[in-house]
This record gives C-alpha cells, structure tokens and sequence, in this order.
C-alpha cells in the first residue's frame, strides 16, 4: 500500500502506482512547488537528499546540481540560471527529457490546471523499456511506452499460459521472444537449440535448412503464403514437430513467428476431449492425439498395438465422427492444425488450474 497524501489529485495517484510497479522514481509537488510524495526508489537514488524534511523543487534542484559538482559531471557555475530555465520550462502542461544525473533516465514531467506537478523518471535497462527508444530520443510519450509495456507483459503472459512453443524471430532466426513452452523446449535439449548470436535451430537434417529458408522468406515477406507449415524430425527419433510460420504483423512485420506443436503436448488433455466432446473411442482419440501431433498413422497404430491396416480404418472413422460434430478436417496436415489448437486450449486450462 503506497502512503500516499490524500489530497494528491487522481492523475498522479495512478502514476505514483505505475511507478511503483516499475519501481521507478516519481516526486510529486503541490500547487506551491512544495514535494508531498517521493517514490522509494527516488529516496534511493536521491539518497544525497533529505526527503524526511520539507523541501521545495528548489532545493532538490539545487542538492541535485551540488551532488553532480562533486561527482564531476556538473561545473561549479551556472546552476541558478540552469533553475530559472528549468522552472520556466516546467511550466508546460507536459515535458519530456532525458537525464544523466545522478544516472541515465527518462523523464516525464506533467502539470495540471490546480497547479499540482509531478516528475516521473524512468532507467530504461531496469524498466525493459530500452528497445522502445532510438538513441536517447523516445518515438512516444513515456507514460504511453510504460502503458504499452505492460500490455505486452500481459500478452506474453497469456502466451506462456499455452502448451504450445512461439517465438518471434529475425530473418537469420535471432529470437526477439519466445514462450514459457519454447523456452522449455529449448532447455530440454529435445532438438530445440538457440547458439551464441542468439538464433534459433533445430537439429534434423534436411528439414533444418528447410526451417531456415522458411523464417528468412516469412521474415522479409517473401513467403509464397501467409503461413506455412513444416514438419520437423530429428534422426532416429520416432516424434516429430510440426511447426507454422507466419511473417509477424504490424511493427514485427521484419520477422517470423513461429509455433511449434511439441510432440507430447497436452495428449492426455486431448484424449479426454475427444473422448467426452466428440464421441471417439478410447483407441480412436489416443490414435487421433498421436497422428494429429505428426506421427504417421502406421506408426502411430503400431504403437498402440494394432495393424496398419486398422489404423487406416480407425482414422477414417475419426475424421466421420469429428465431420459430425462440424469438425471438417480429412487429413493429417488438417488435423495437426486443429489439434495443435486444441492441445494449446486444454493446456492453457491445466496451467490455470495450477
């Protein structure tokens, strides 16, 4: 709970919160410049100041000015015109700069009508705010960039709540980000590897240059169409991946995003729902499961003890069974997509329930 005044105006109570979250520094001055709240992470960095006395923008200026003096980053003179113009130049309803002392950070500055003030600043590397910014110049506000921030921290979130591995990489496979799945893909050593310049592979032979030729074509819109689907096999490994790529949308239109199907993903979610949703015997949805995650229907039949011959005629009554539930999938690259789908849905629901 932030101790904040209780006559602090509304706009800045909210900030005062997001910068708590980000752990940022934030100062608020009332209507006669005096400082009513400081954040903890101002007292910290401000240390040089005694925020446990009143104190006026004044004051902190000019402590500010004398701490940078004895550092050597300031020169002794100048600081009383440096305040006049800084005080002239608060007047602005909003103001954004760049600050180096005591330490790089990124500052918002925003007055409103009762003449209430407050000082967001930011350090980018601690915020994960660096790749919004070219140089020292922000391409937006900085309360719009921490906004944007976190609705990207809500989105990876729900991602990592799938079972299925995403990750969106640079035309030569550099990963800008990957999933919870991915990322345990990757550390299981399952085929799934990223090497020292940060570029995602994946060891199978021949259909790892295929992999490769489909992120640089998905990446620089070369791709012949929207997503394409790969399937992805380490030698001597009876599981497969299948694997989409799609050229990524928007500002992430110079990269390629992947998803992987994991062979063993949310199988026994899978069993169960097309047991119980779409009327498939036990034999049927295991089989189903199996050949969706890209086995070949004979080895799949195999496996679970039965003849080729019998798999084919078990998958043809799957595909009747799910064509009478609207389901209209009628070959395997089909029902891979459709129970890709359906993996990630139920693993979504298991992760939830834990």
């Amino acid at each position: 709970m932030l101790a904040l005044p209780s006559d602090i105006p509304r706009p800045f109570e909210d900030m005062a919160v997001l910068a708590s979250r980000l752990d940022a520094t934030m100062v608020v001055f009332d209507e006669k410049d005096c400082v009513r709240y400081v954040s903890p992470r101002k007292r910290q960095i401000y240390s040089f100041c005694d925020f446990s006395a009143p104190m006026t923008f004044d004051q902190m200026f000019m402590k500010s000015w004398e701490h940078g003096v004895a550092m050597g980053r300031l020169g002794a003179v100048g600081a009383e015109d440096e305040l006049q113009d800084t005080k002239r130049r608060r007047l602005r309803d909003r103001l954004e700069f760049t600050k180096h002392v005591p330490t790089k950070l990124l500052c918002s500055h925003a007055r409103i009508s009762s003449g209430w003030n407050a000082q967001l600043r930011v350090e980018p590397a601690r915020a994960g705010l660096d790749h919004f910014f070219m140089a020292d110049l922000p391409t937006m506000g900085l309360t719009e960039i921490i906004r944007e921030r976190e609705a990207a921290a809500l989105r990876a979130a729900a991602l990592d709540c799938l079972e299925i591995g995403v990750a969106v990489v640079a035309c030569d496979g550099k990963v800008r980000y990957k999933n919870a799945a991915m990322s345990a893909a990757i550390s299981s050593e399952i085929g799934w590897w990223v090497d020292e310049a940060g570029r995602l592979h994946f060891d199978g032979g021949a259909s790892t240059h295929g992999l490769a030729r489909l992120i640089s074509a998905a990446a620089t819109g070369a791709a012949p169409s929207p997503t394409t689907t790969i399937r992805l096999q380490r030698p001597g490994d009876p599981a497969p991946y299948m694997a989409s790529i799609s050229r990524g949308p928007g500002r992430l239109e110079d990269t390629a995003v992947i998803a992987v199907a994991l062979p063993t993903m949310g199988t026994a979610s899978v069993i169960d729902v097309l047991r119980q949703e779409y009327d498939l015997t036990a034999t049927e949805a295991k089989l189903a499961a199996m050949v969706g995650a890209g086995q070949e229907t004979s080895a799949a039949a195999e496996a679970l003890g039965k003849t080729a011959g019998s798999g084919r005629t078990m998958m043809k009554s799957v595909y009747r069974k799910l064509a009478e539930k609207s389901i209209p999938v009628s070959g395997q690259s089909a029902l891979t997509r459709w129970v890709s789908m359906l993996a990630a849905i139920t693993g979504a629901s298991r992760r939830r329930d834990h």
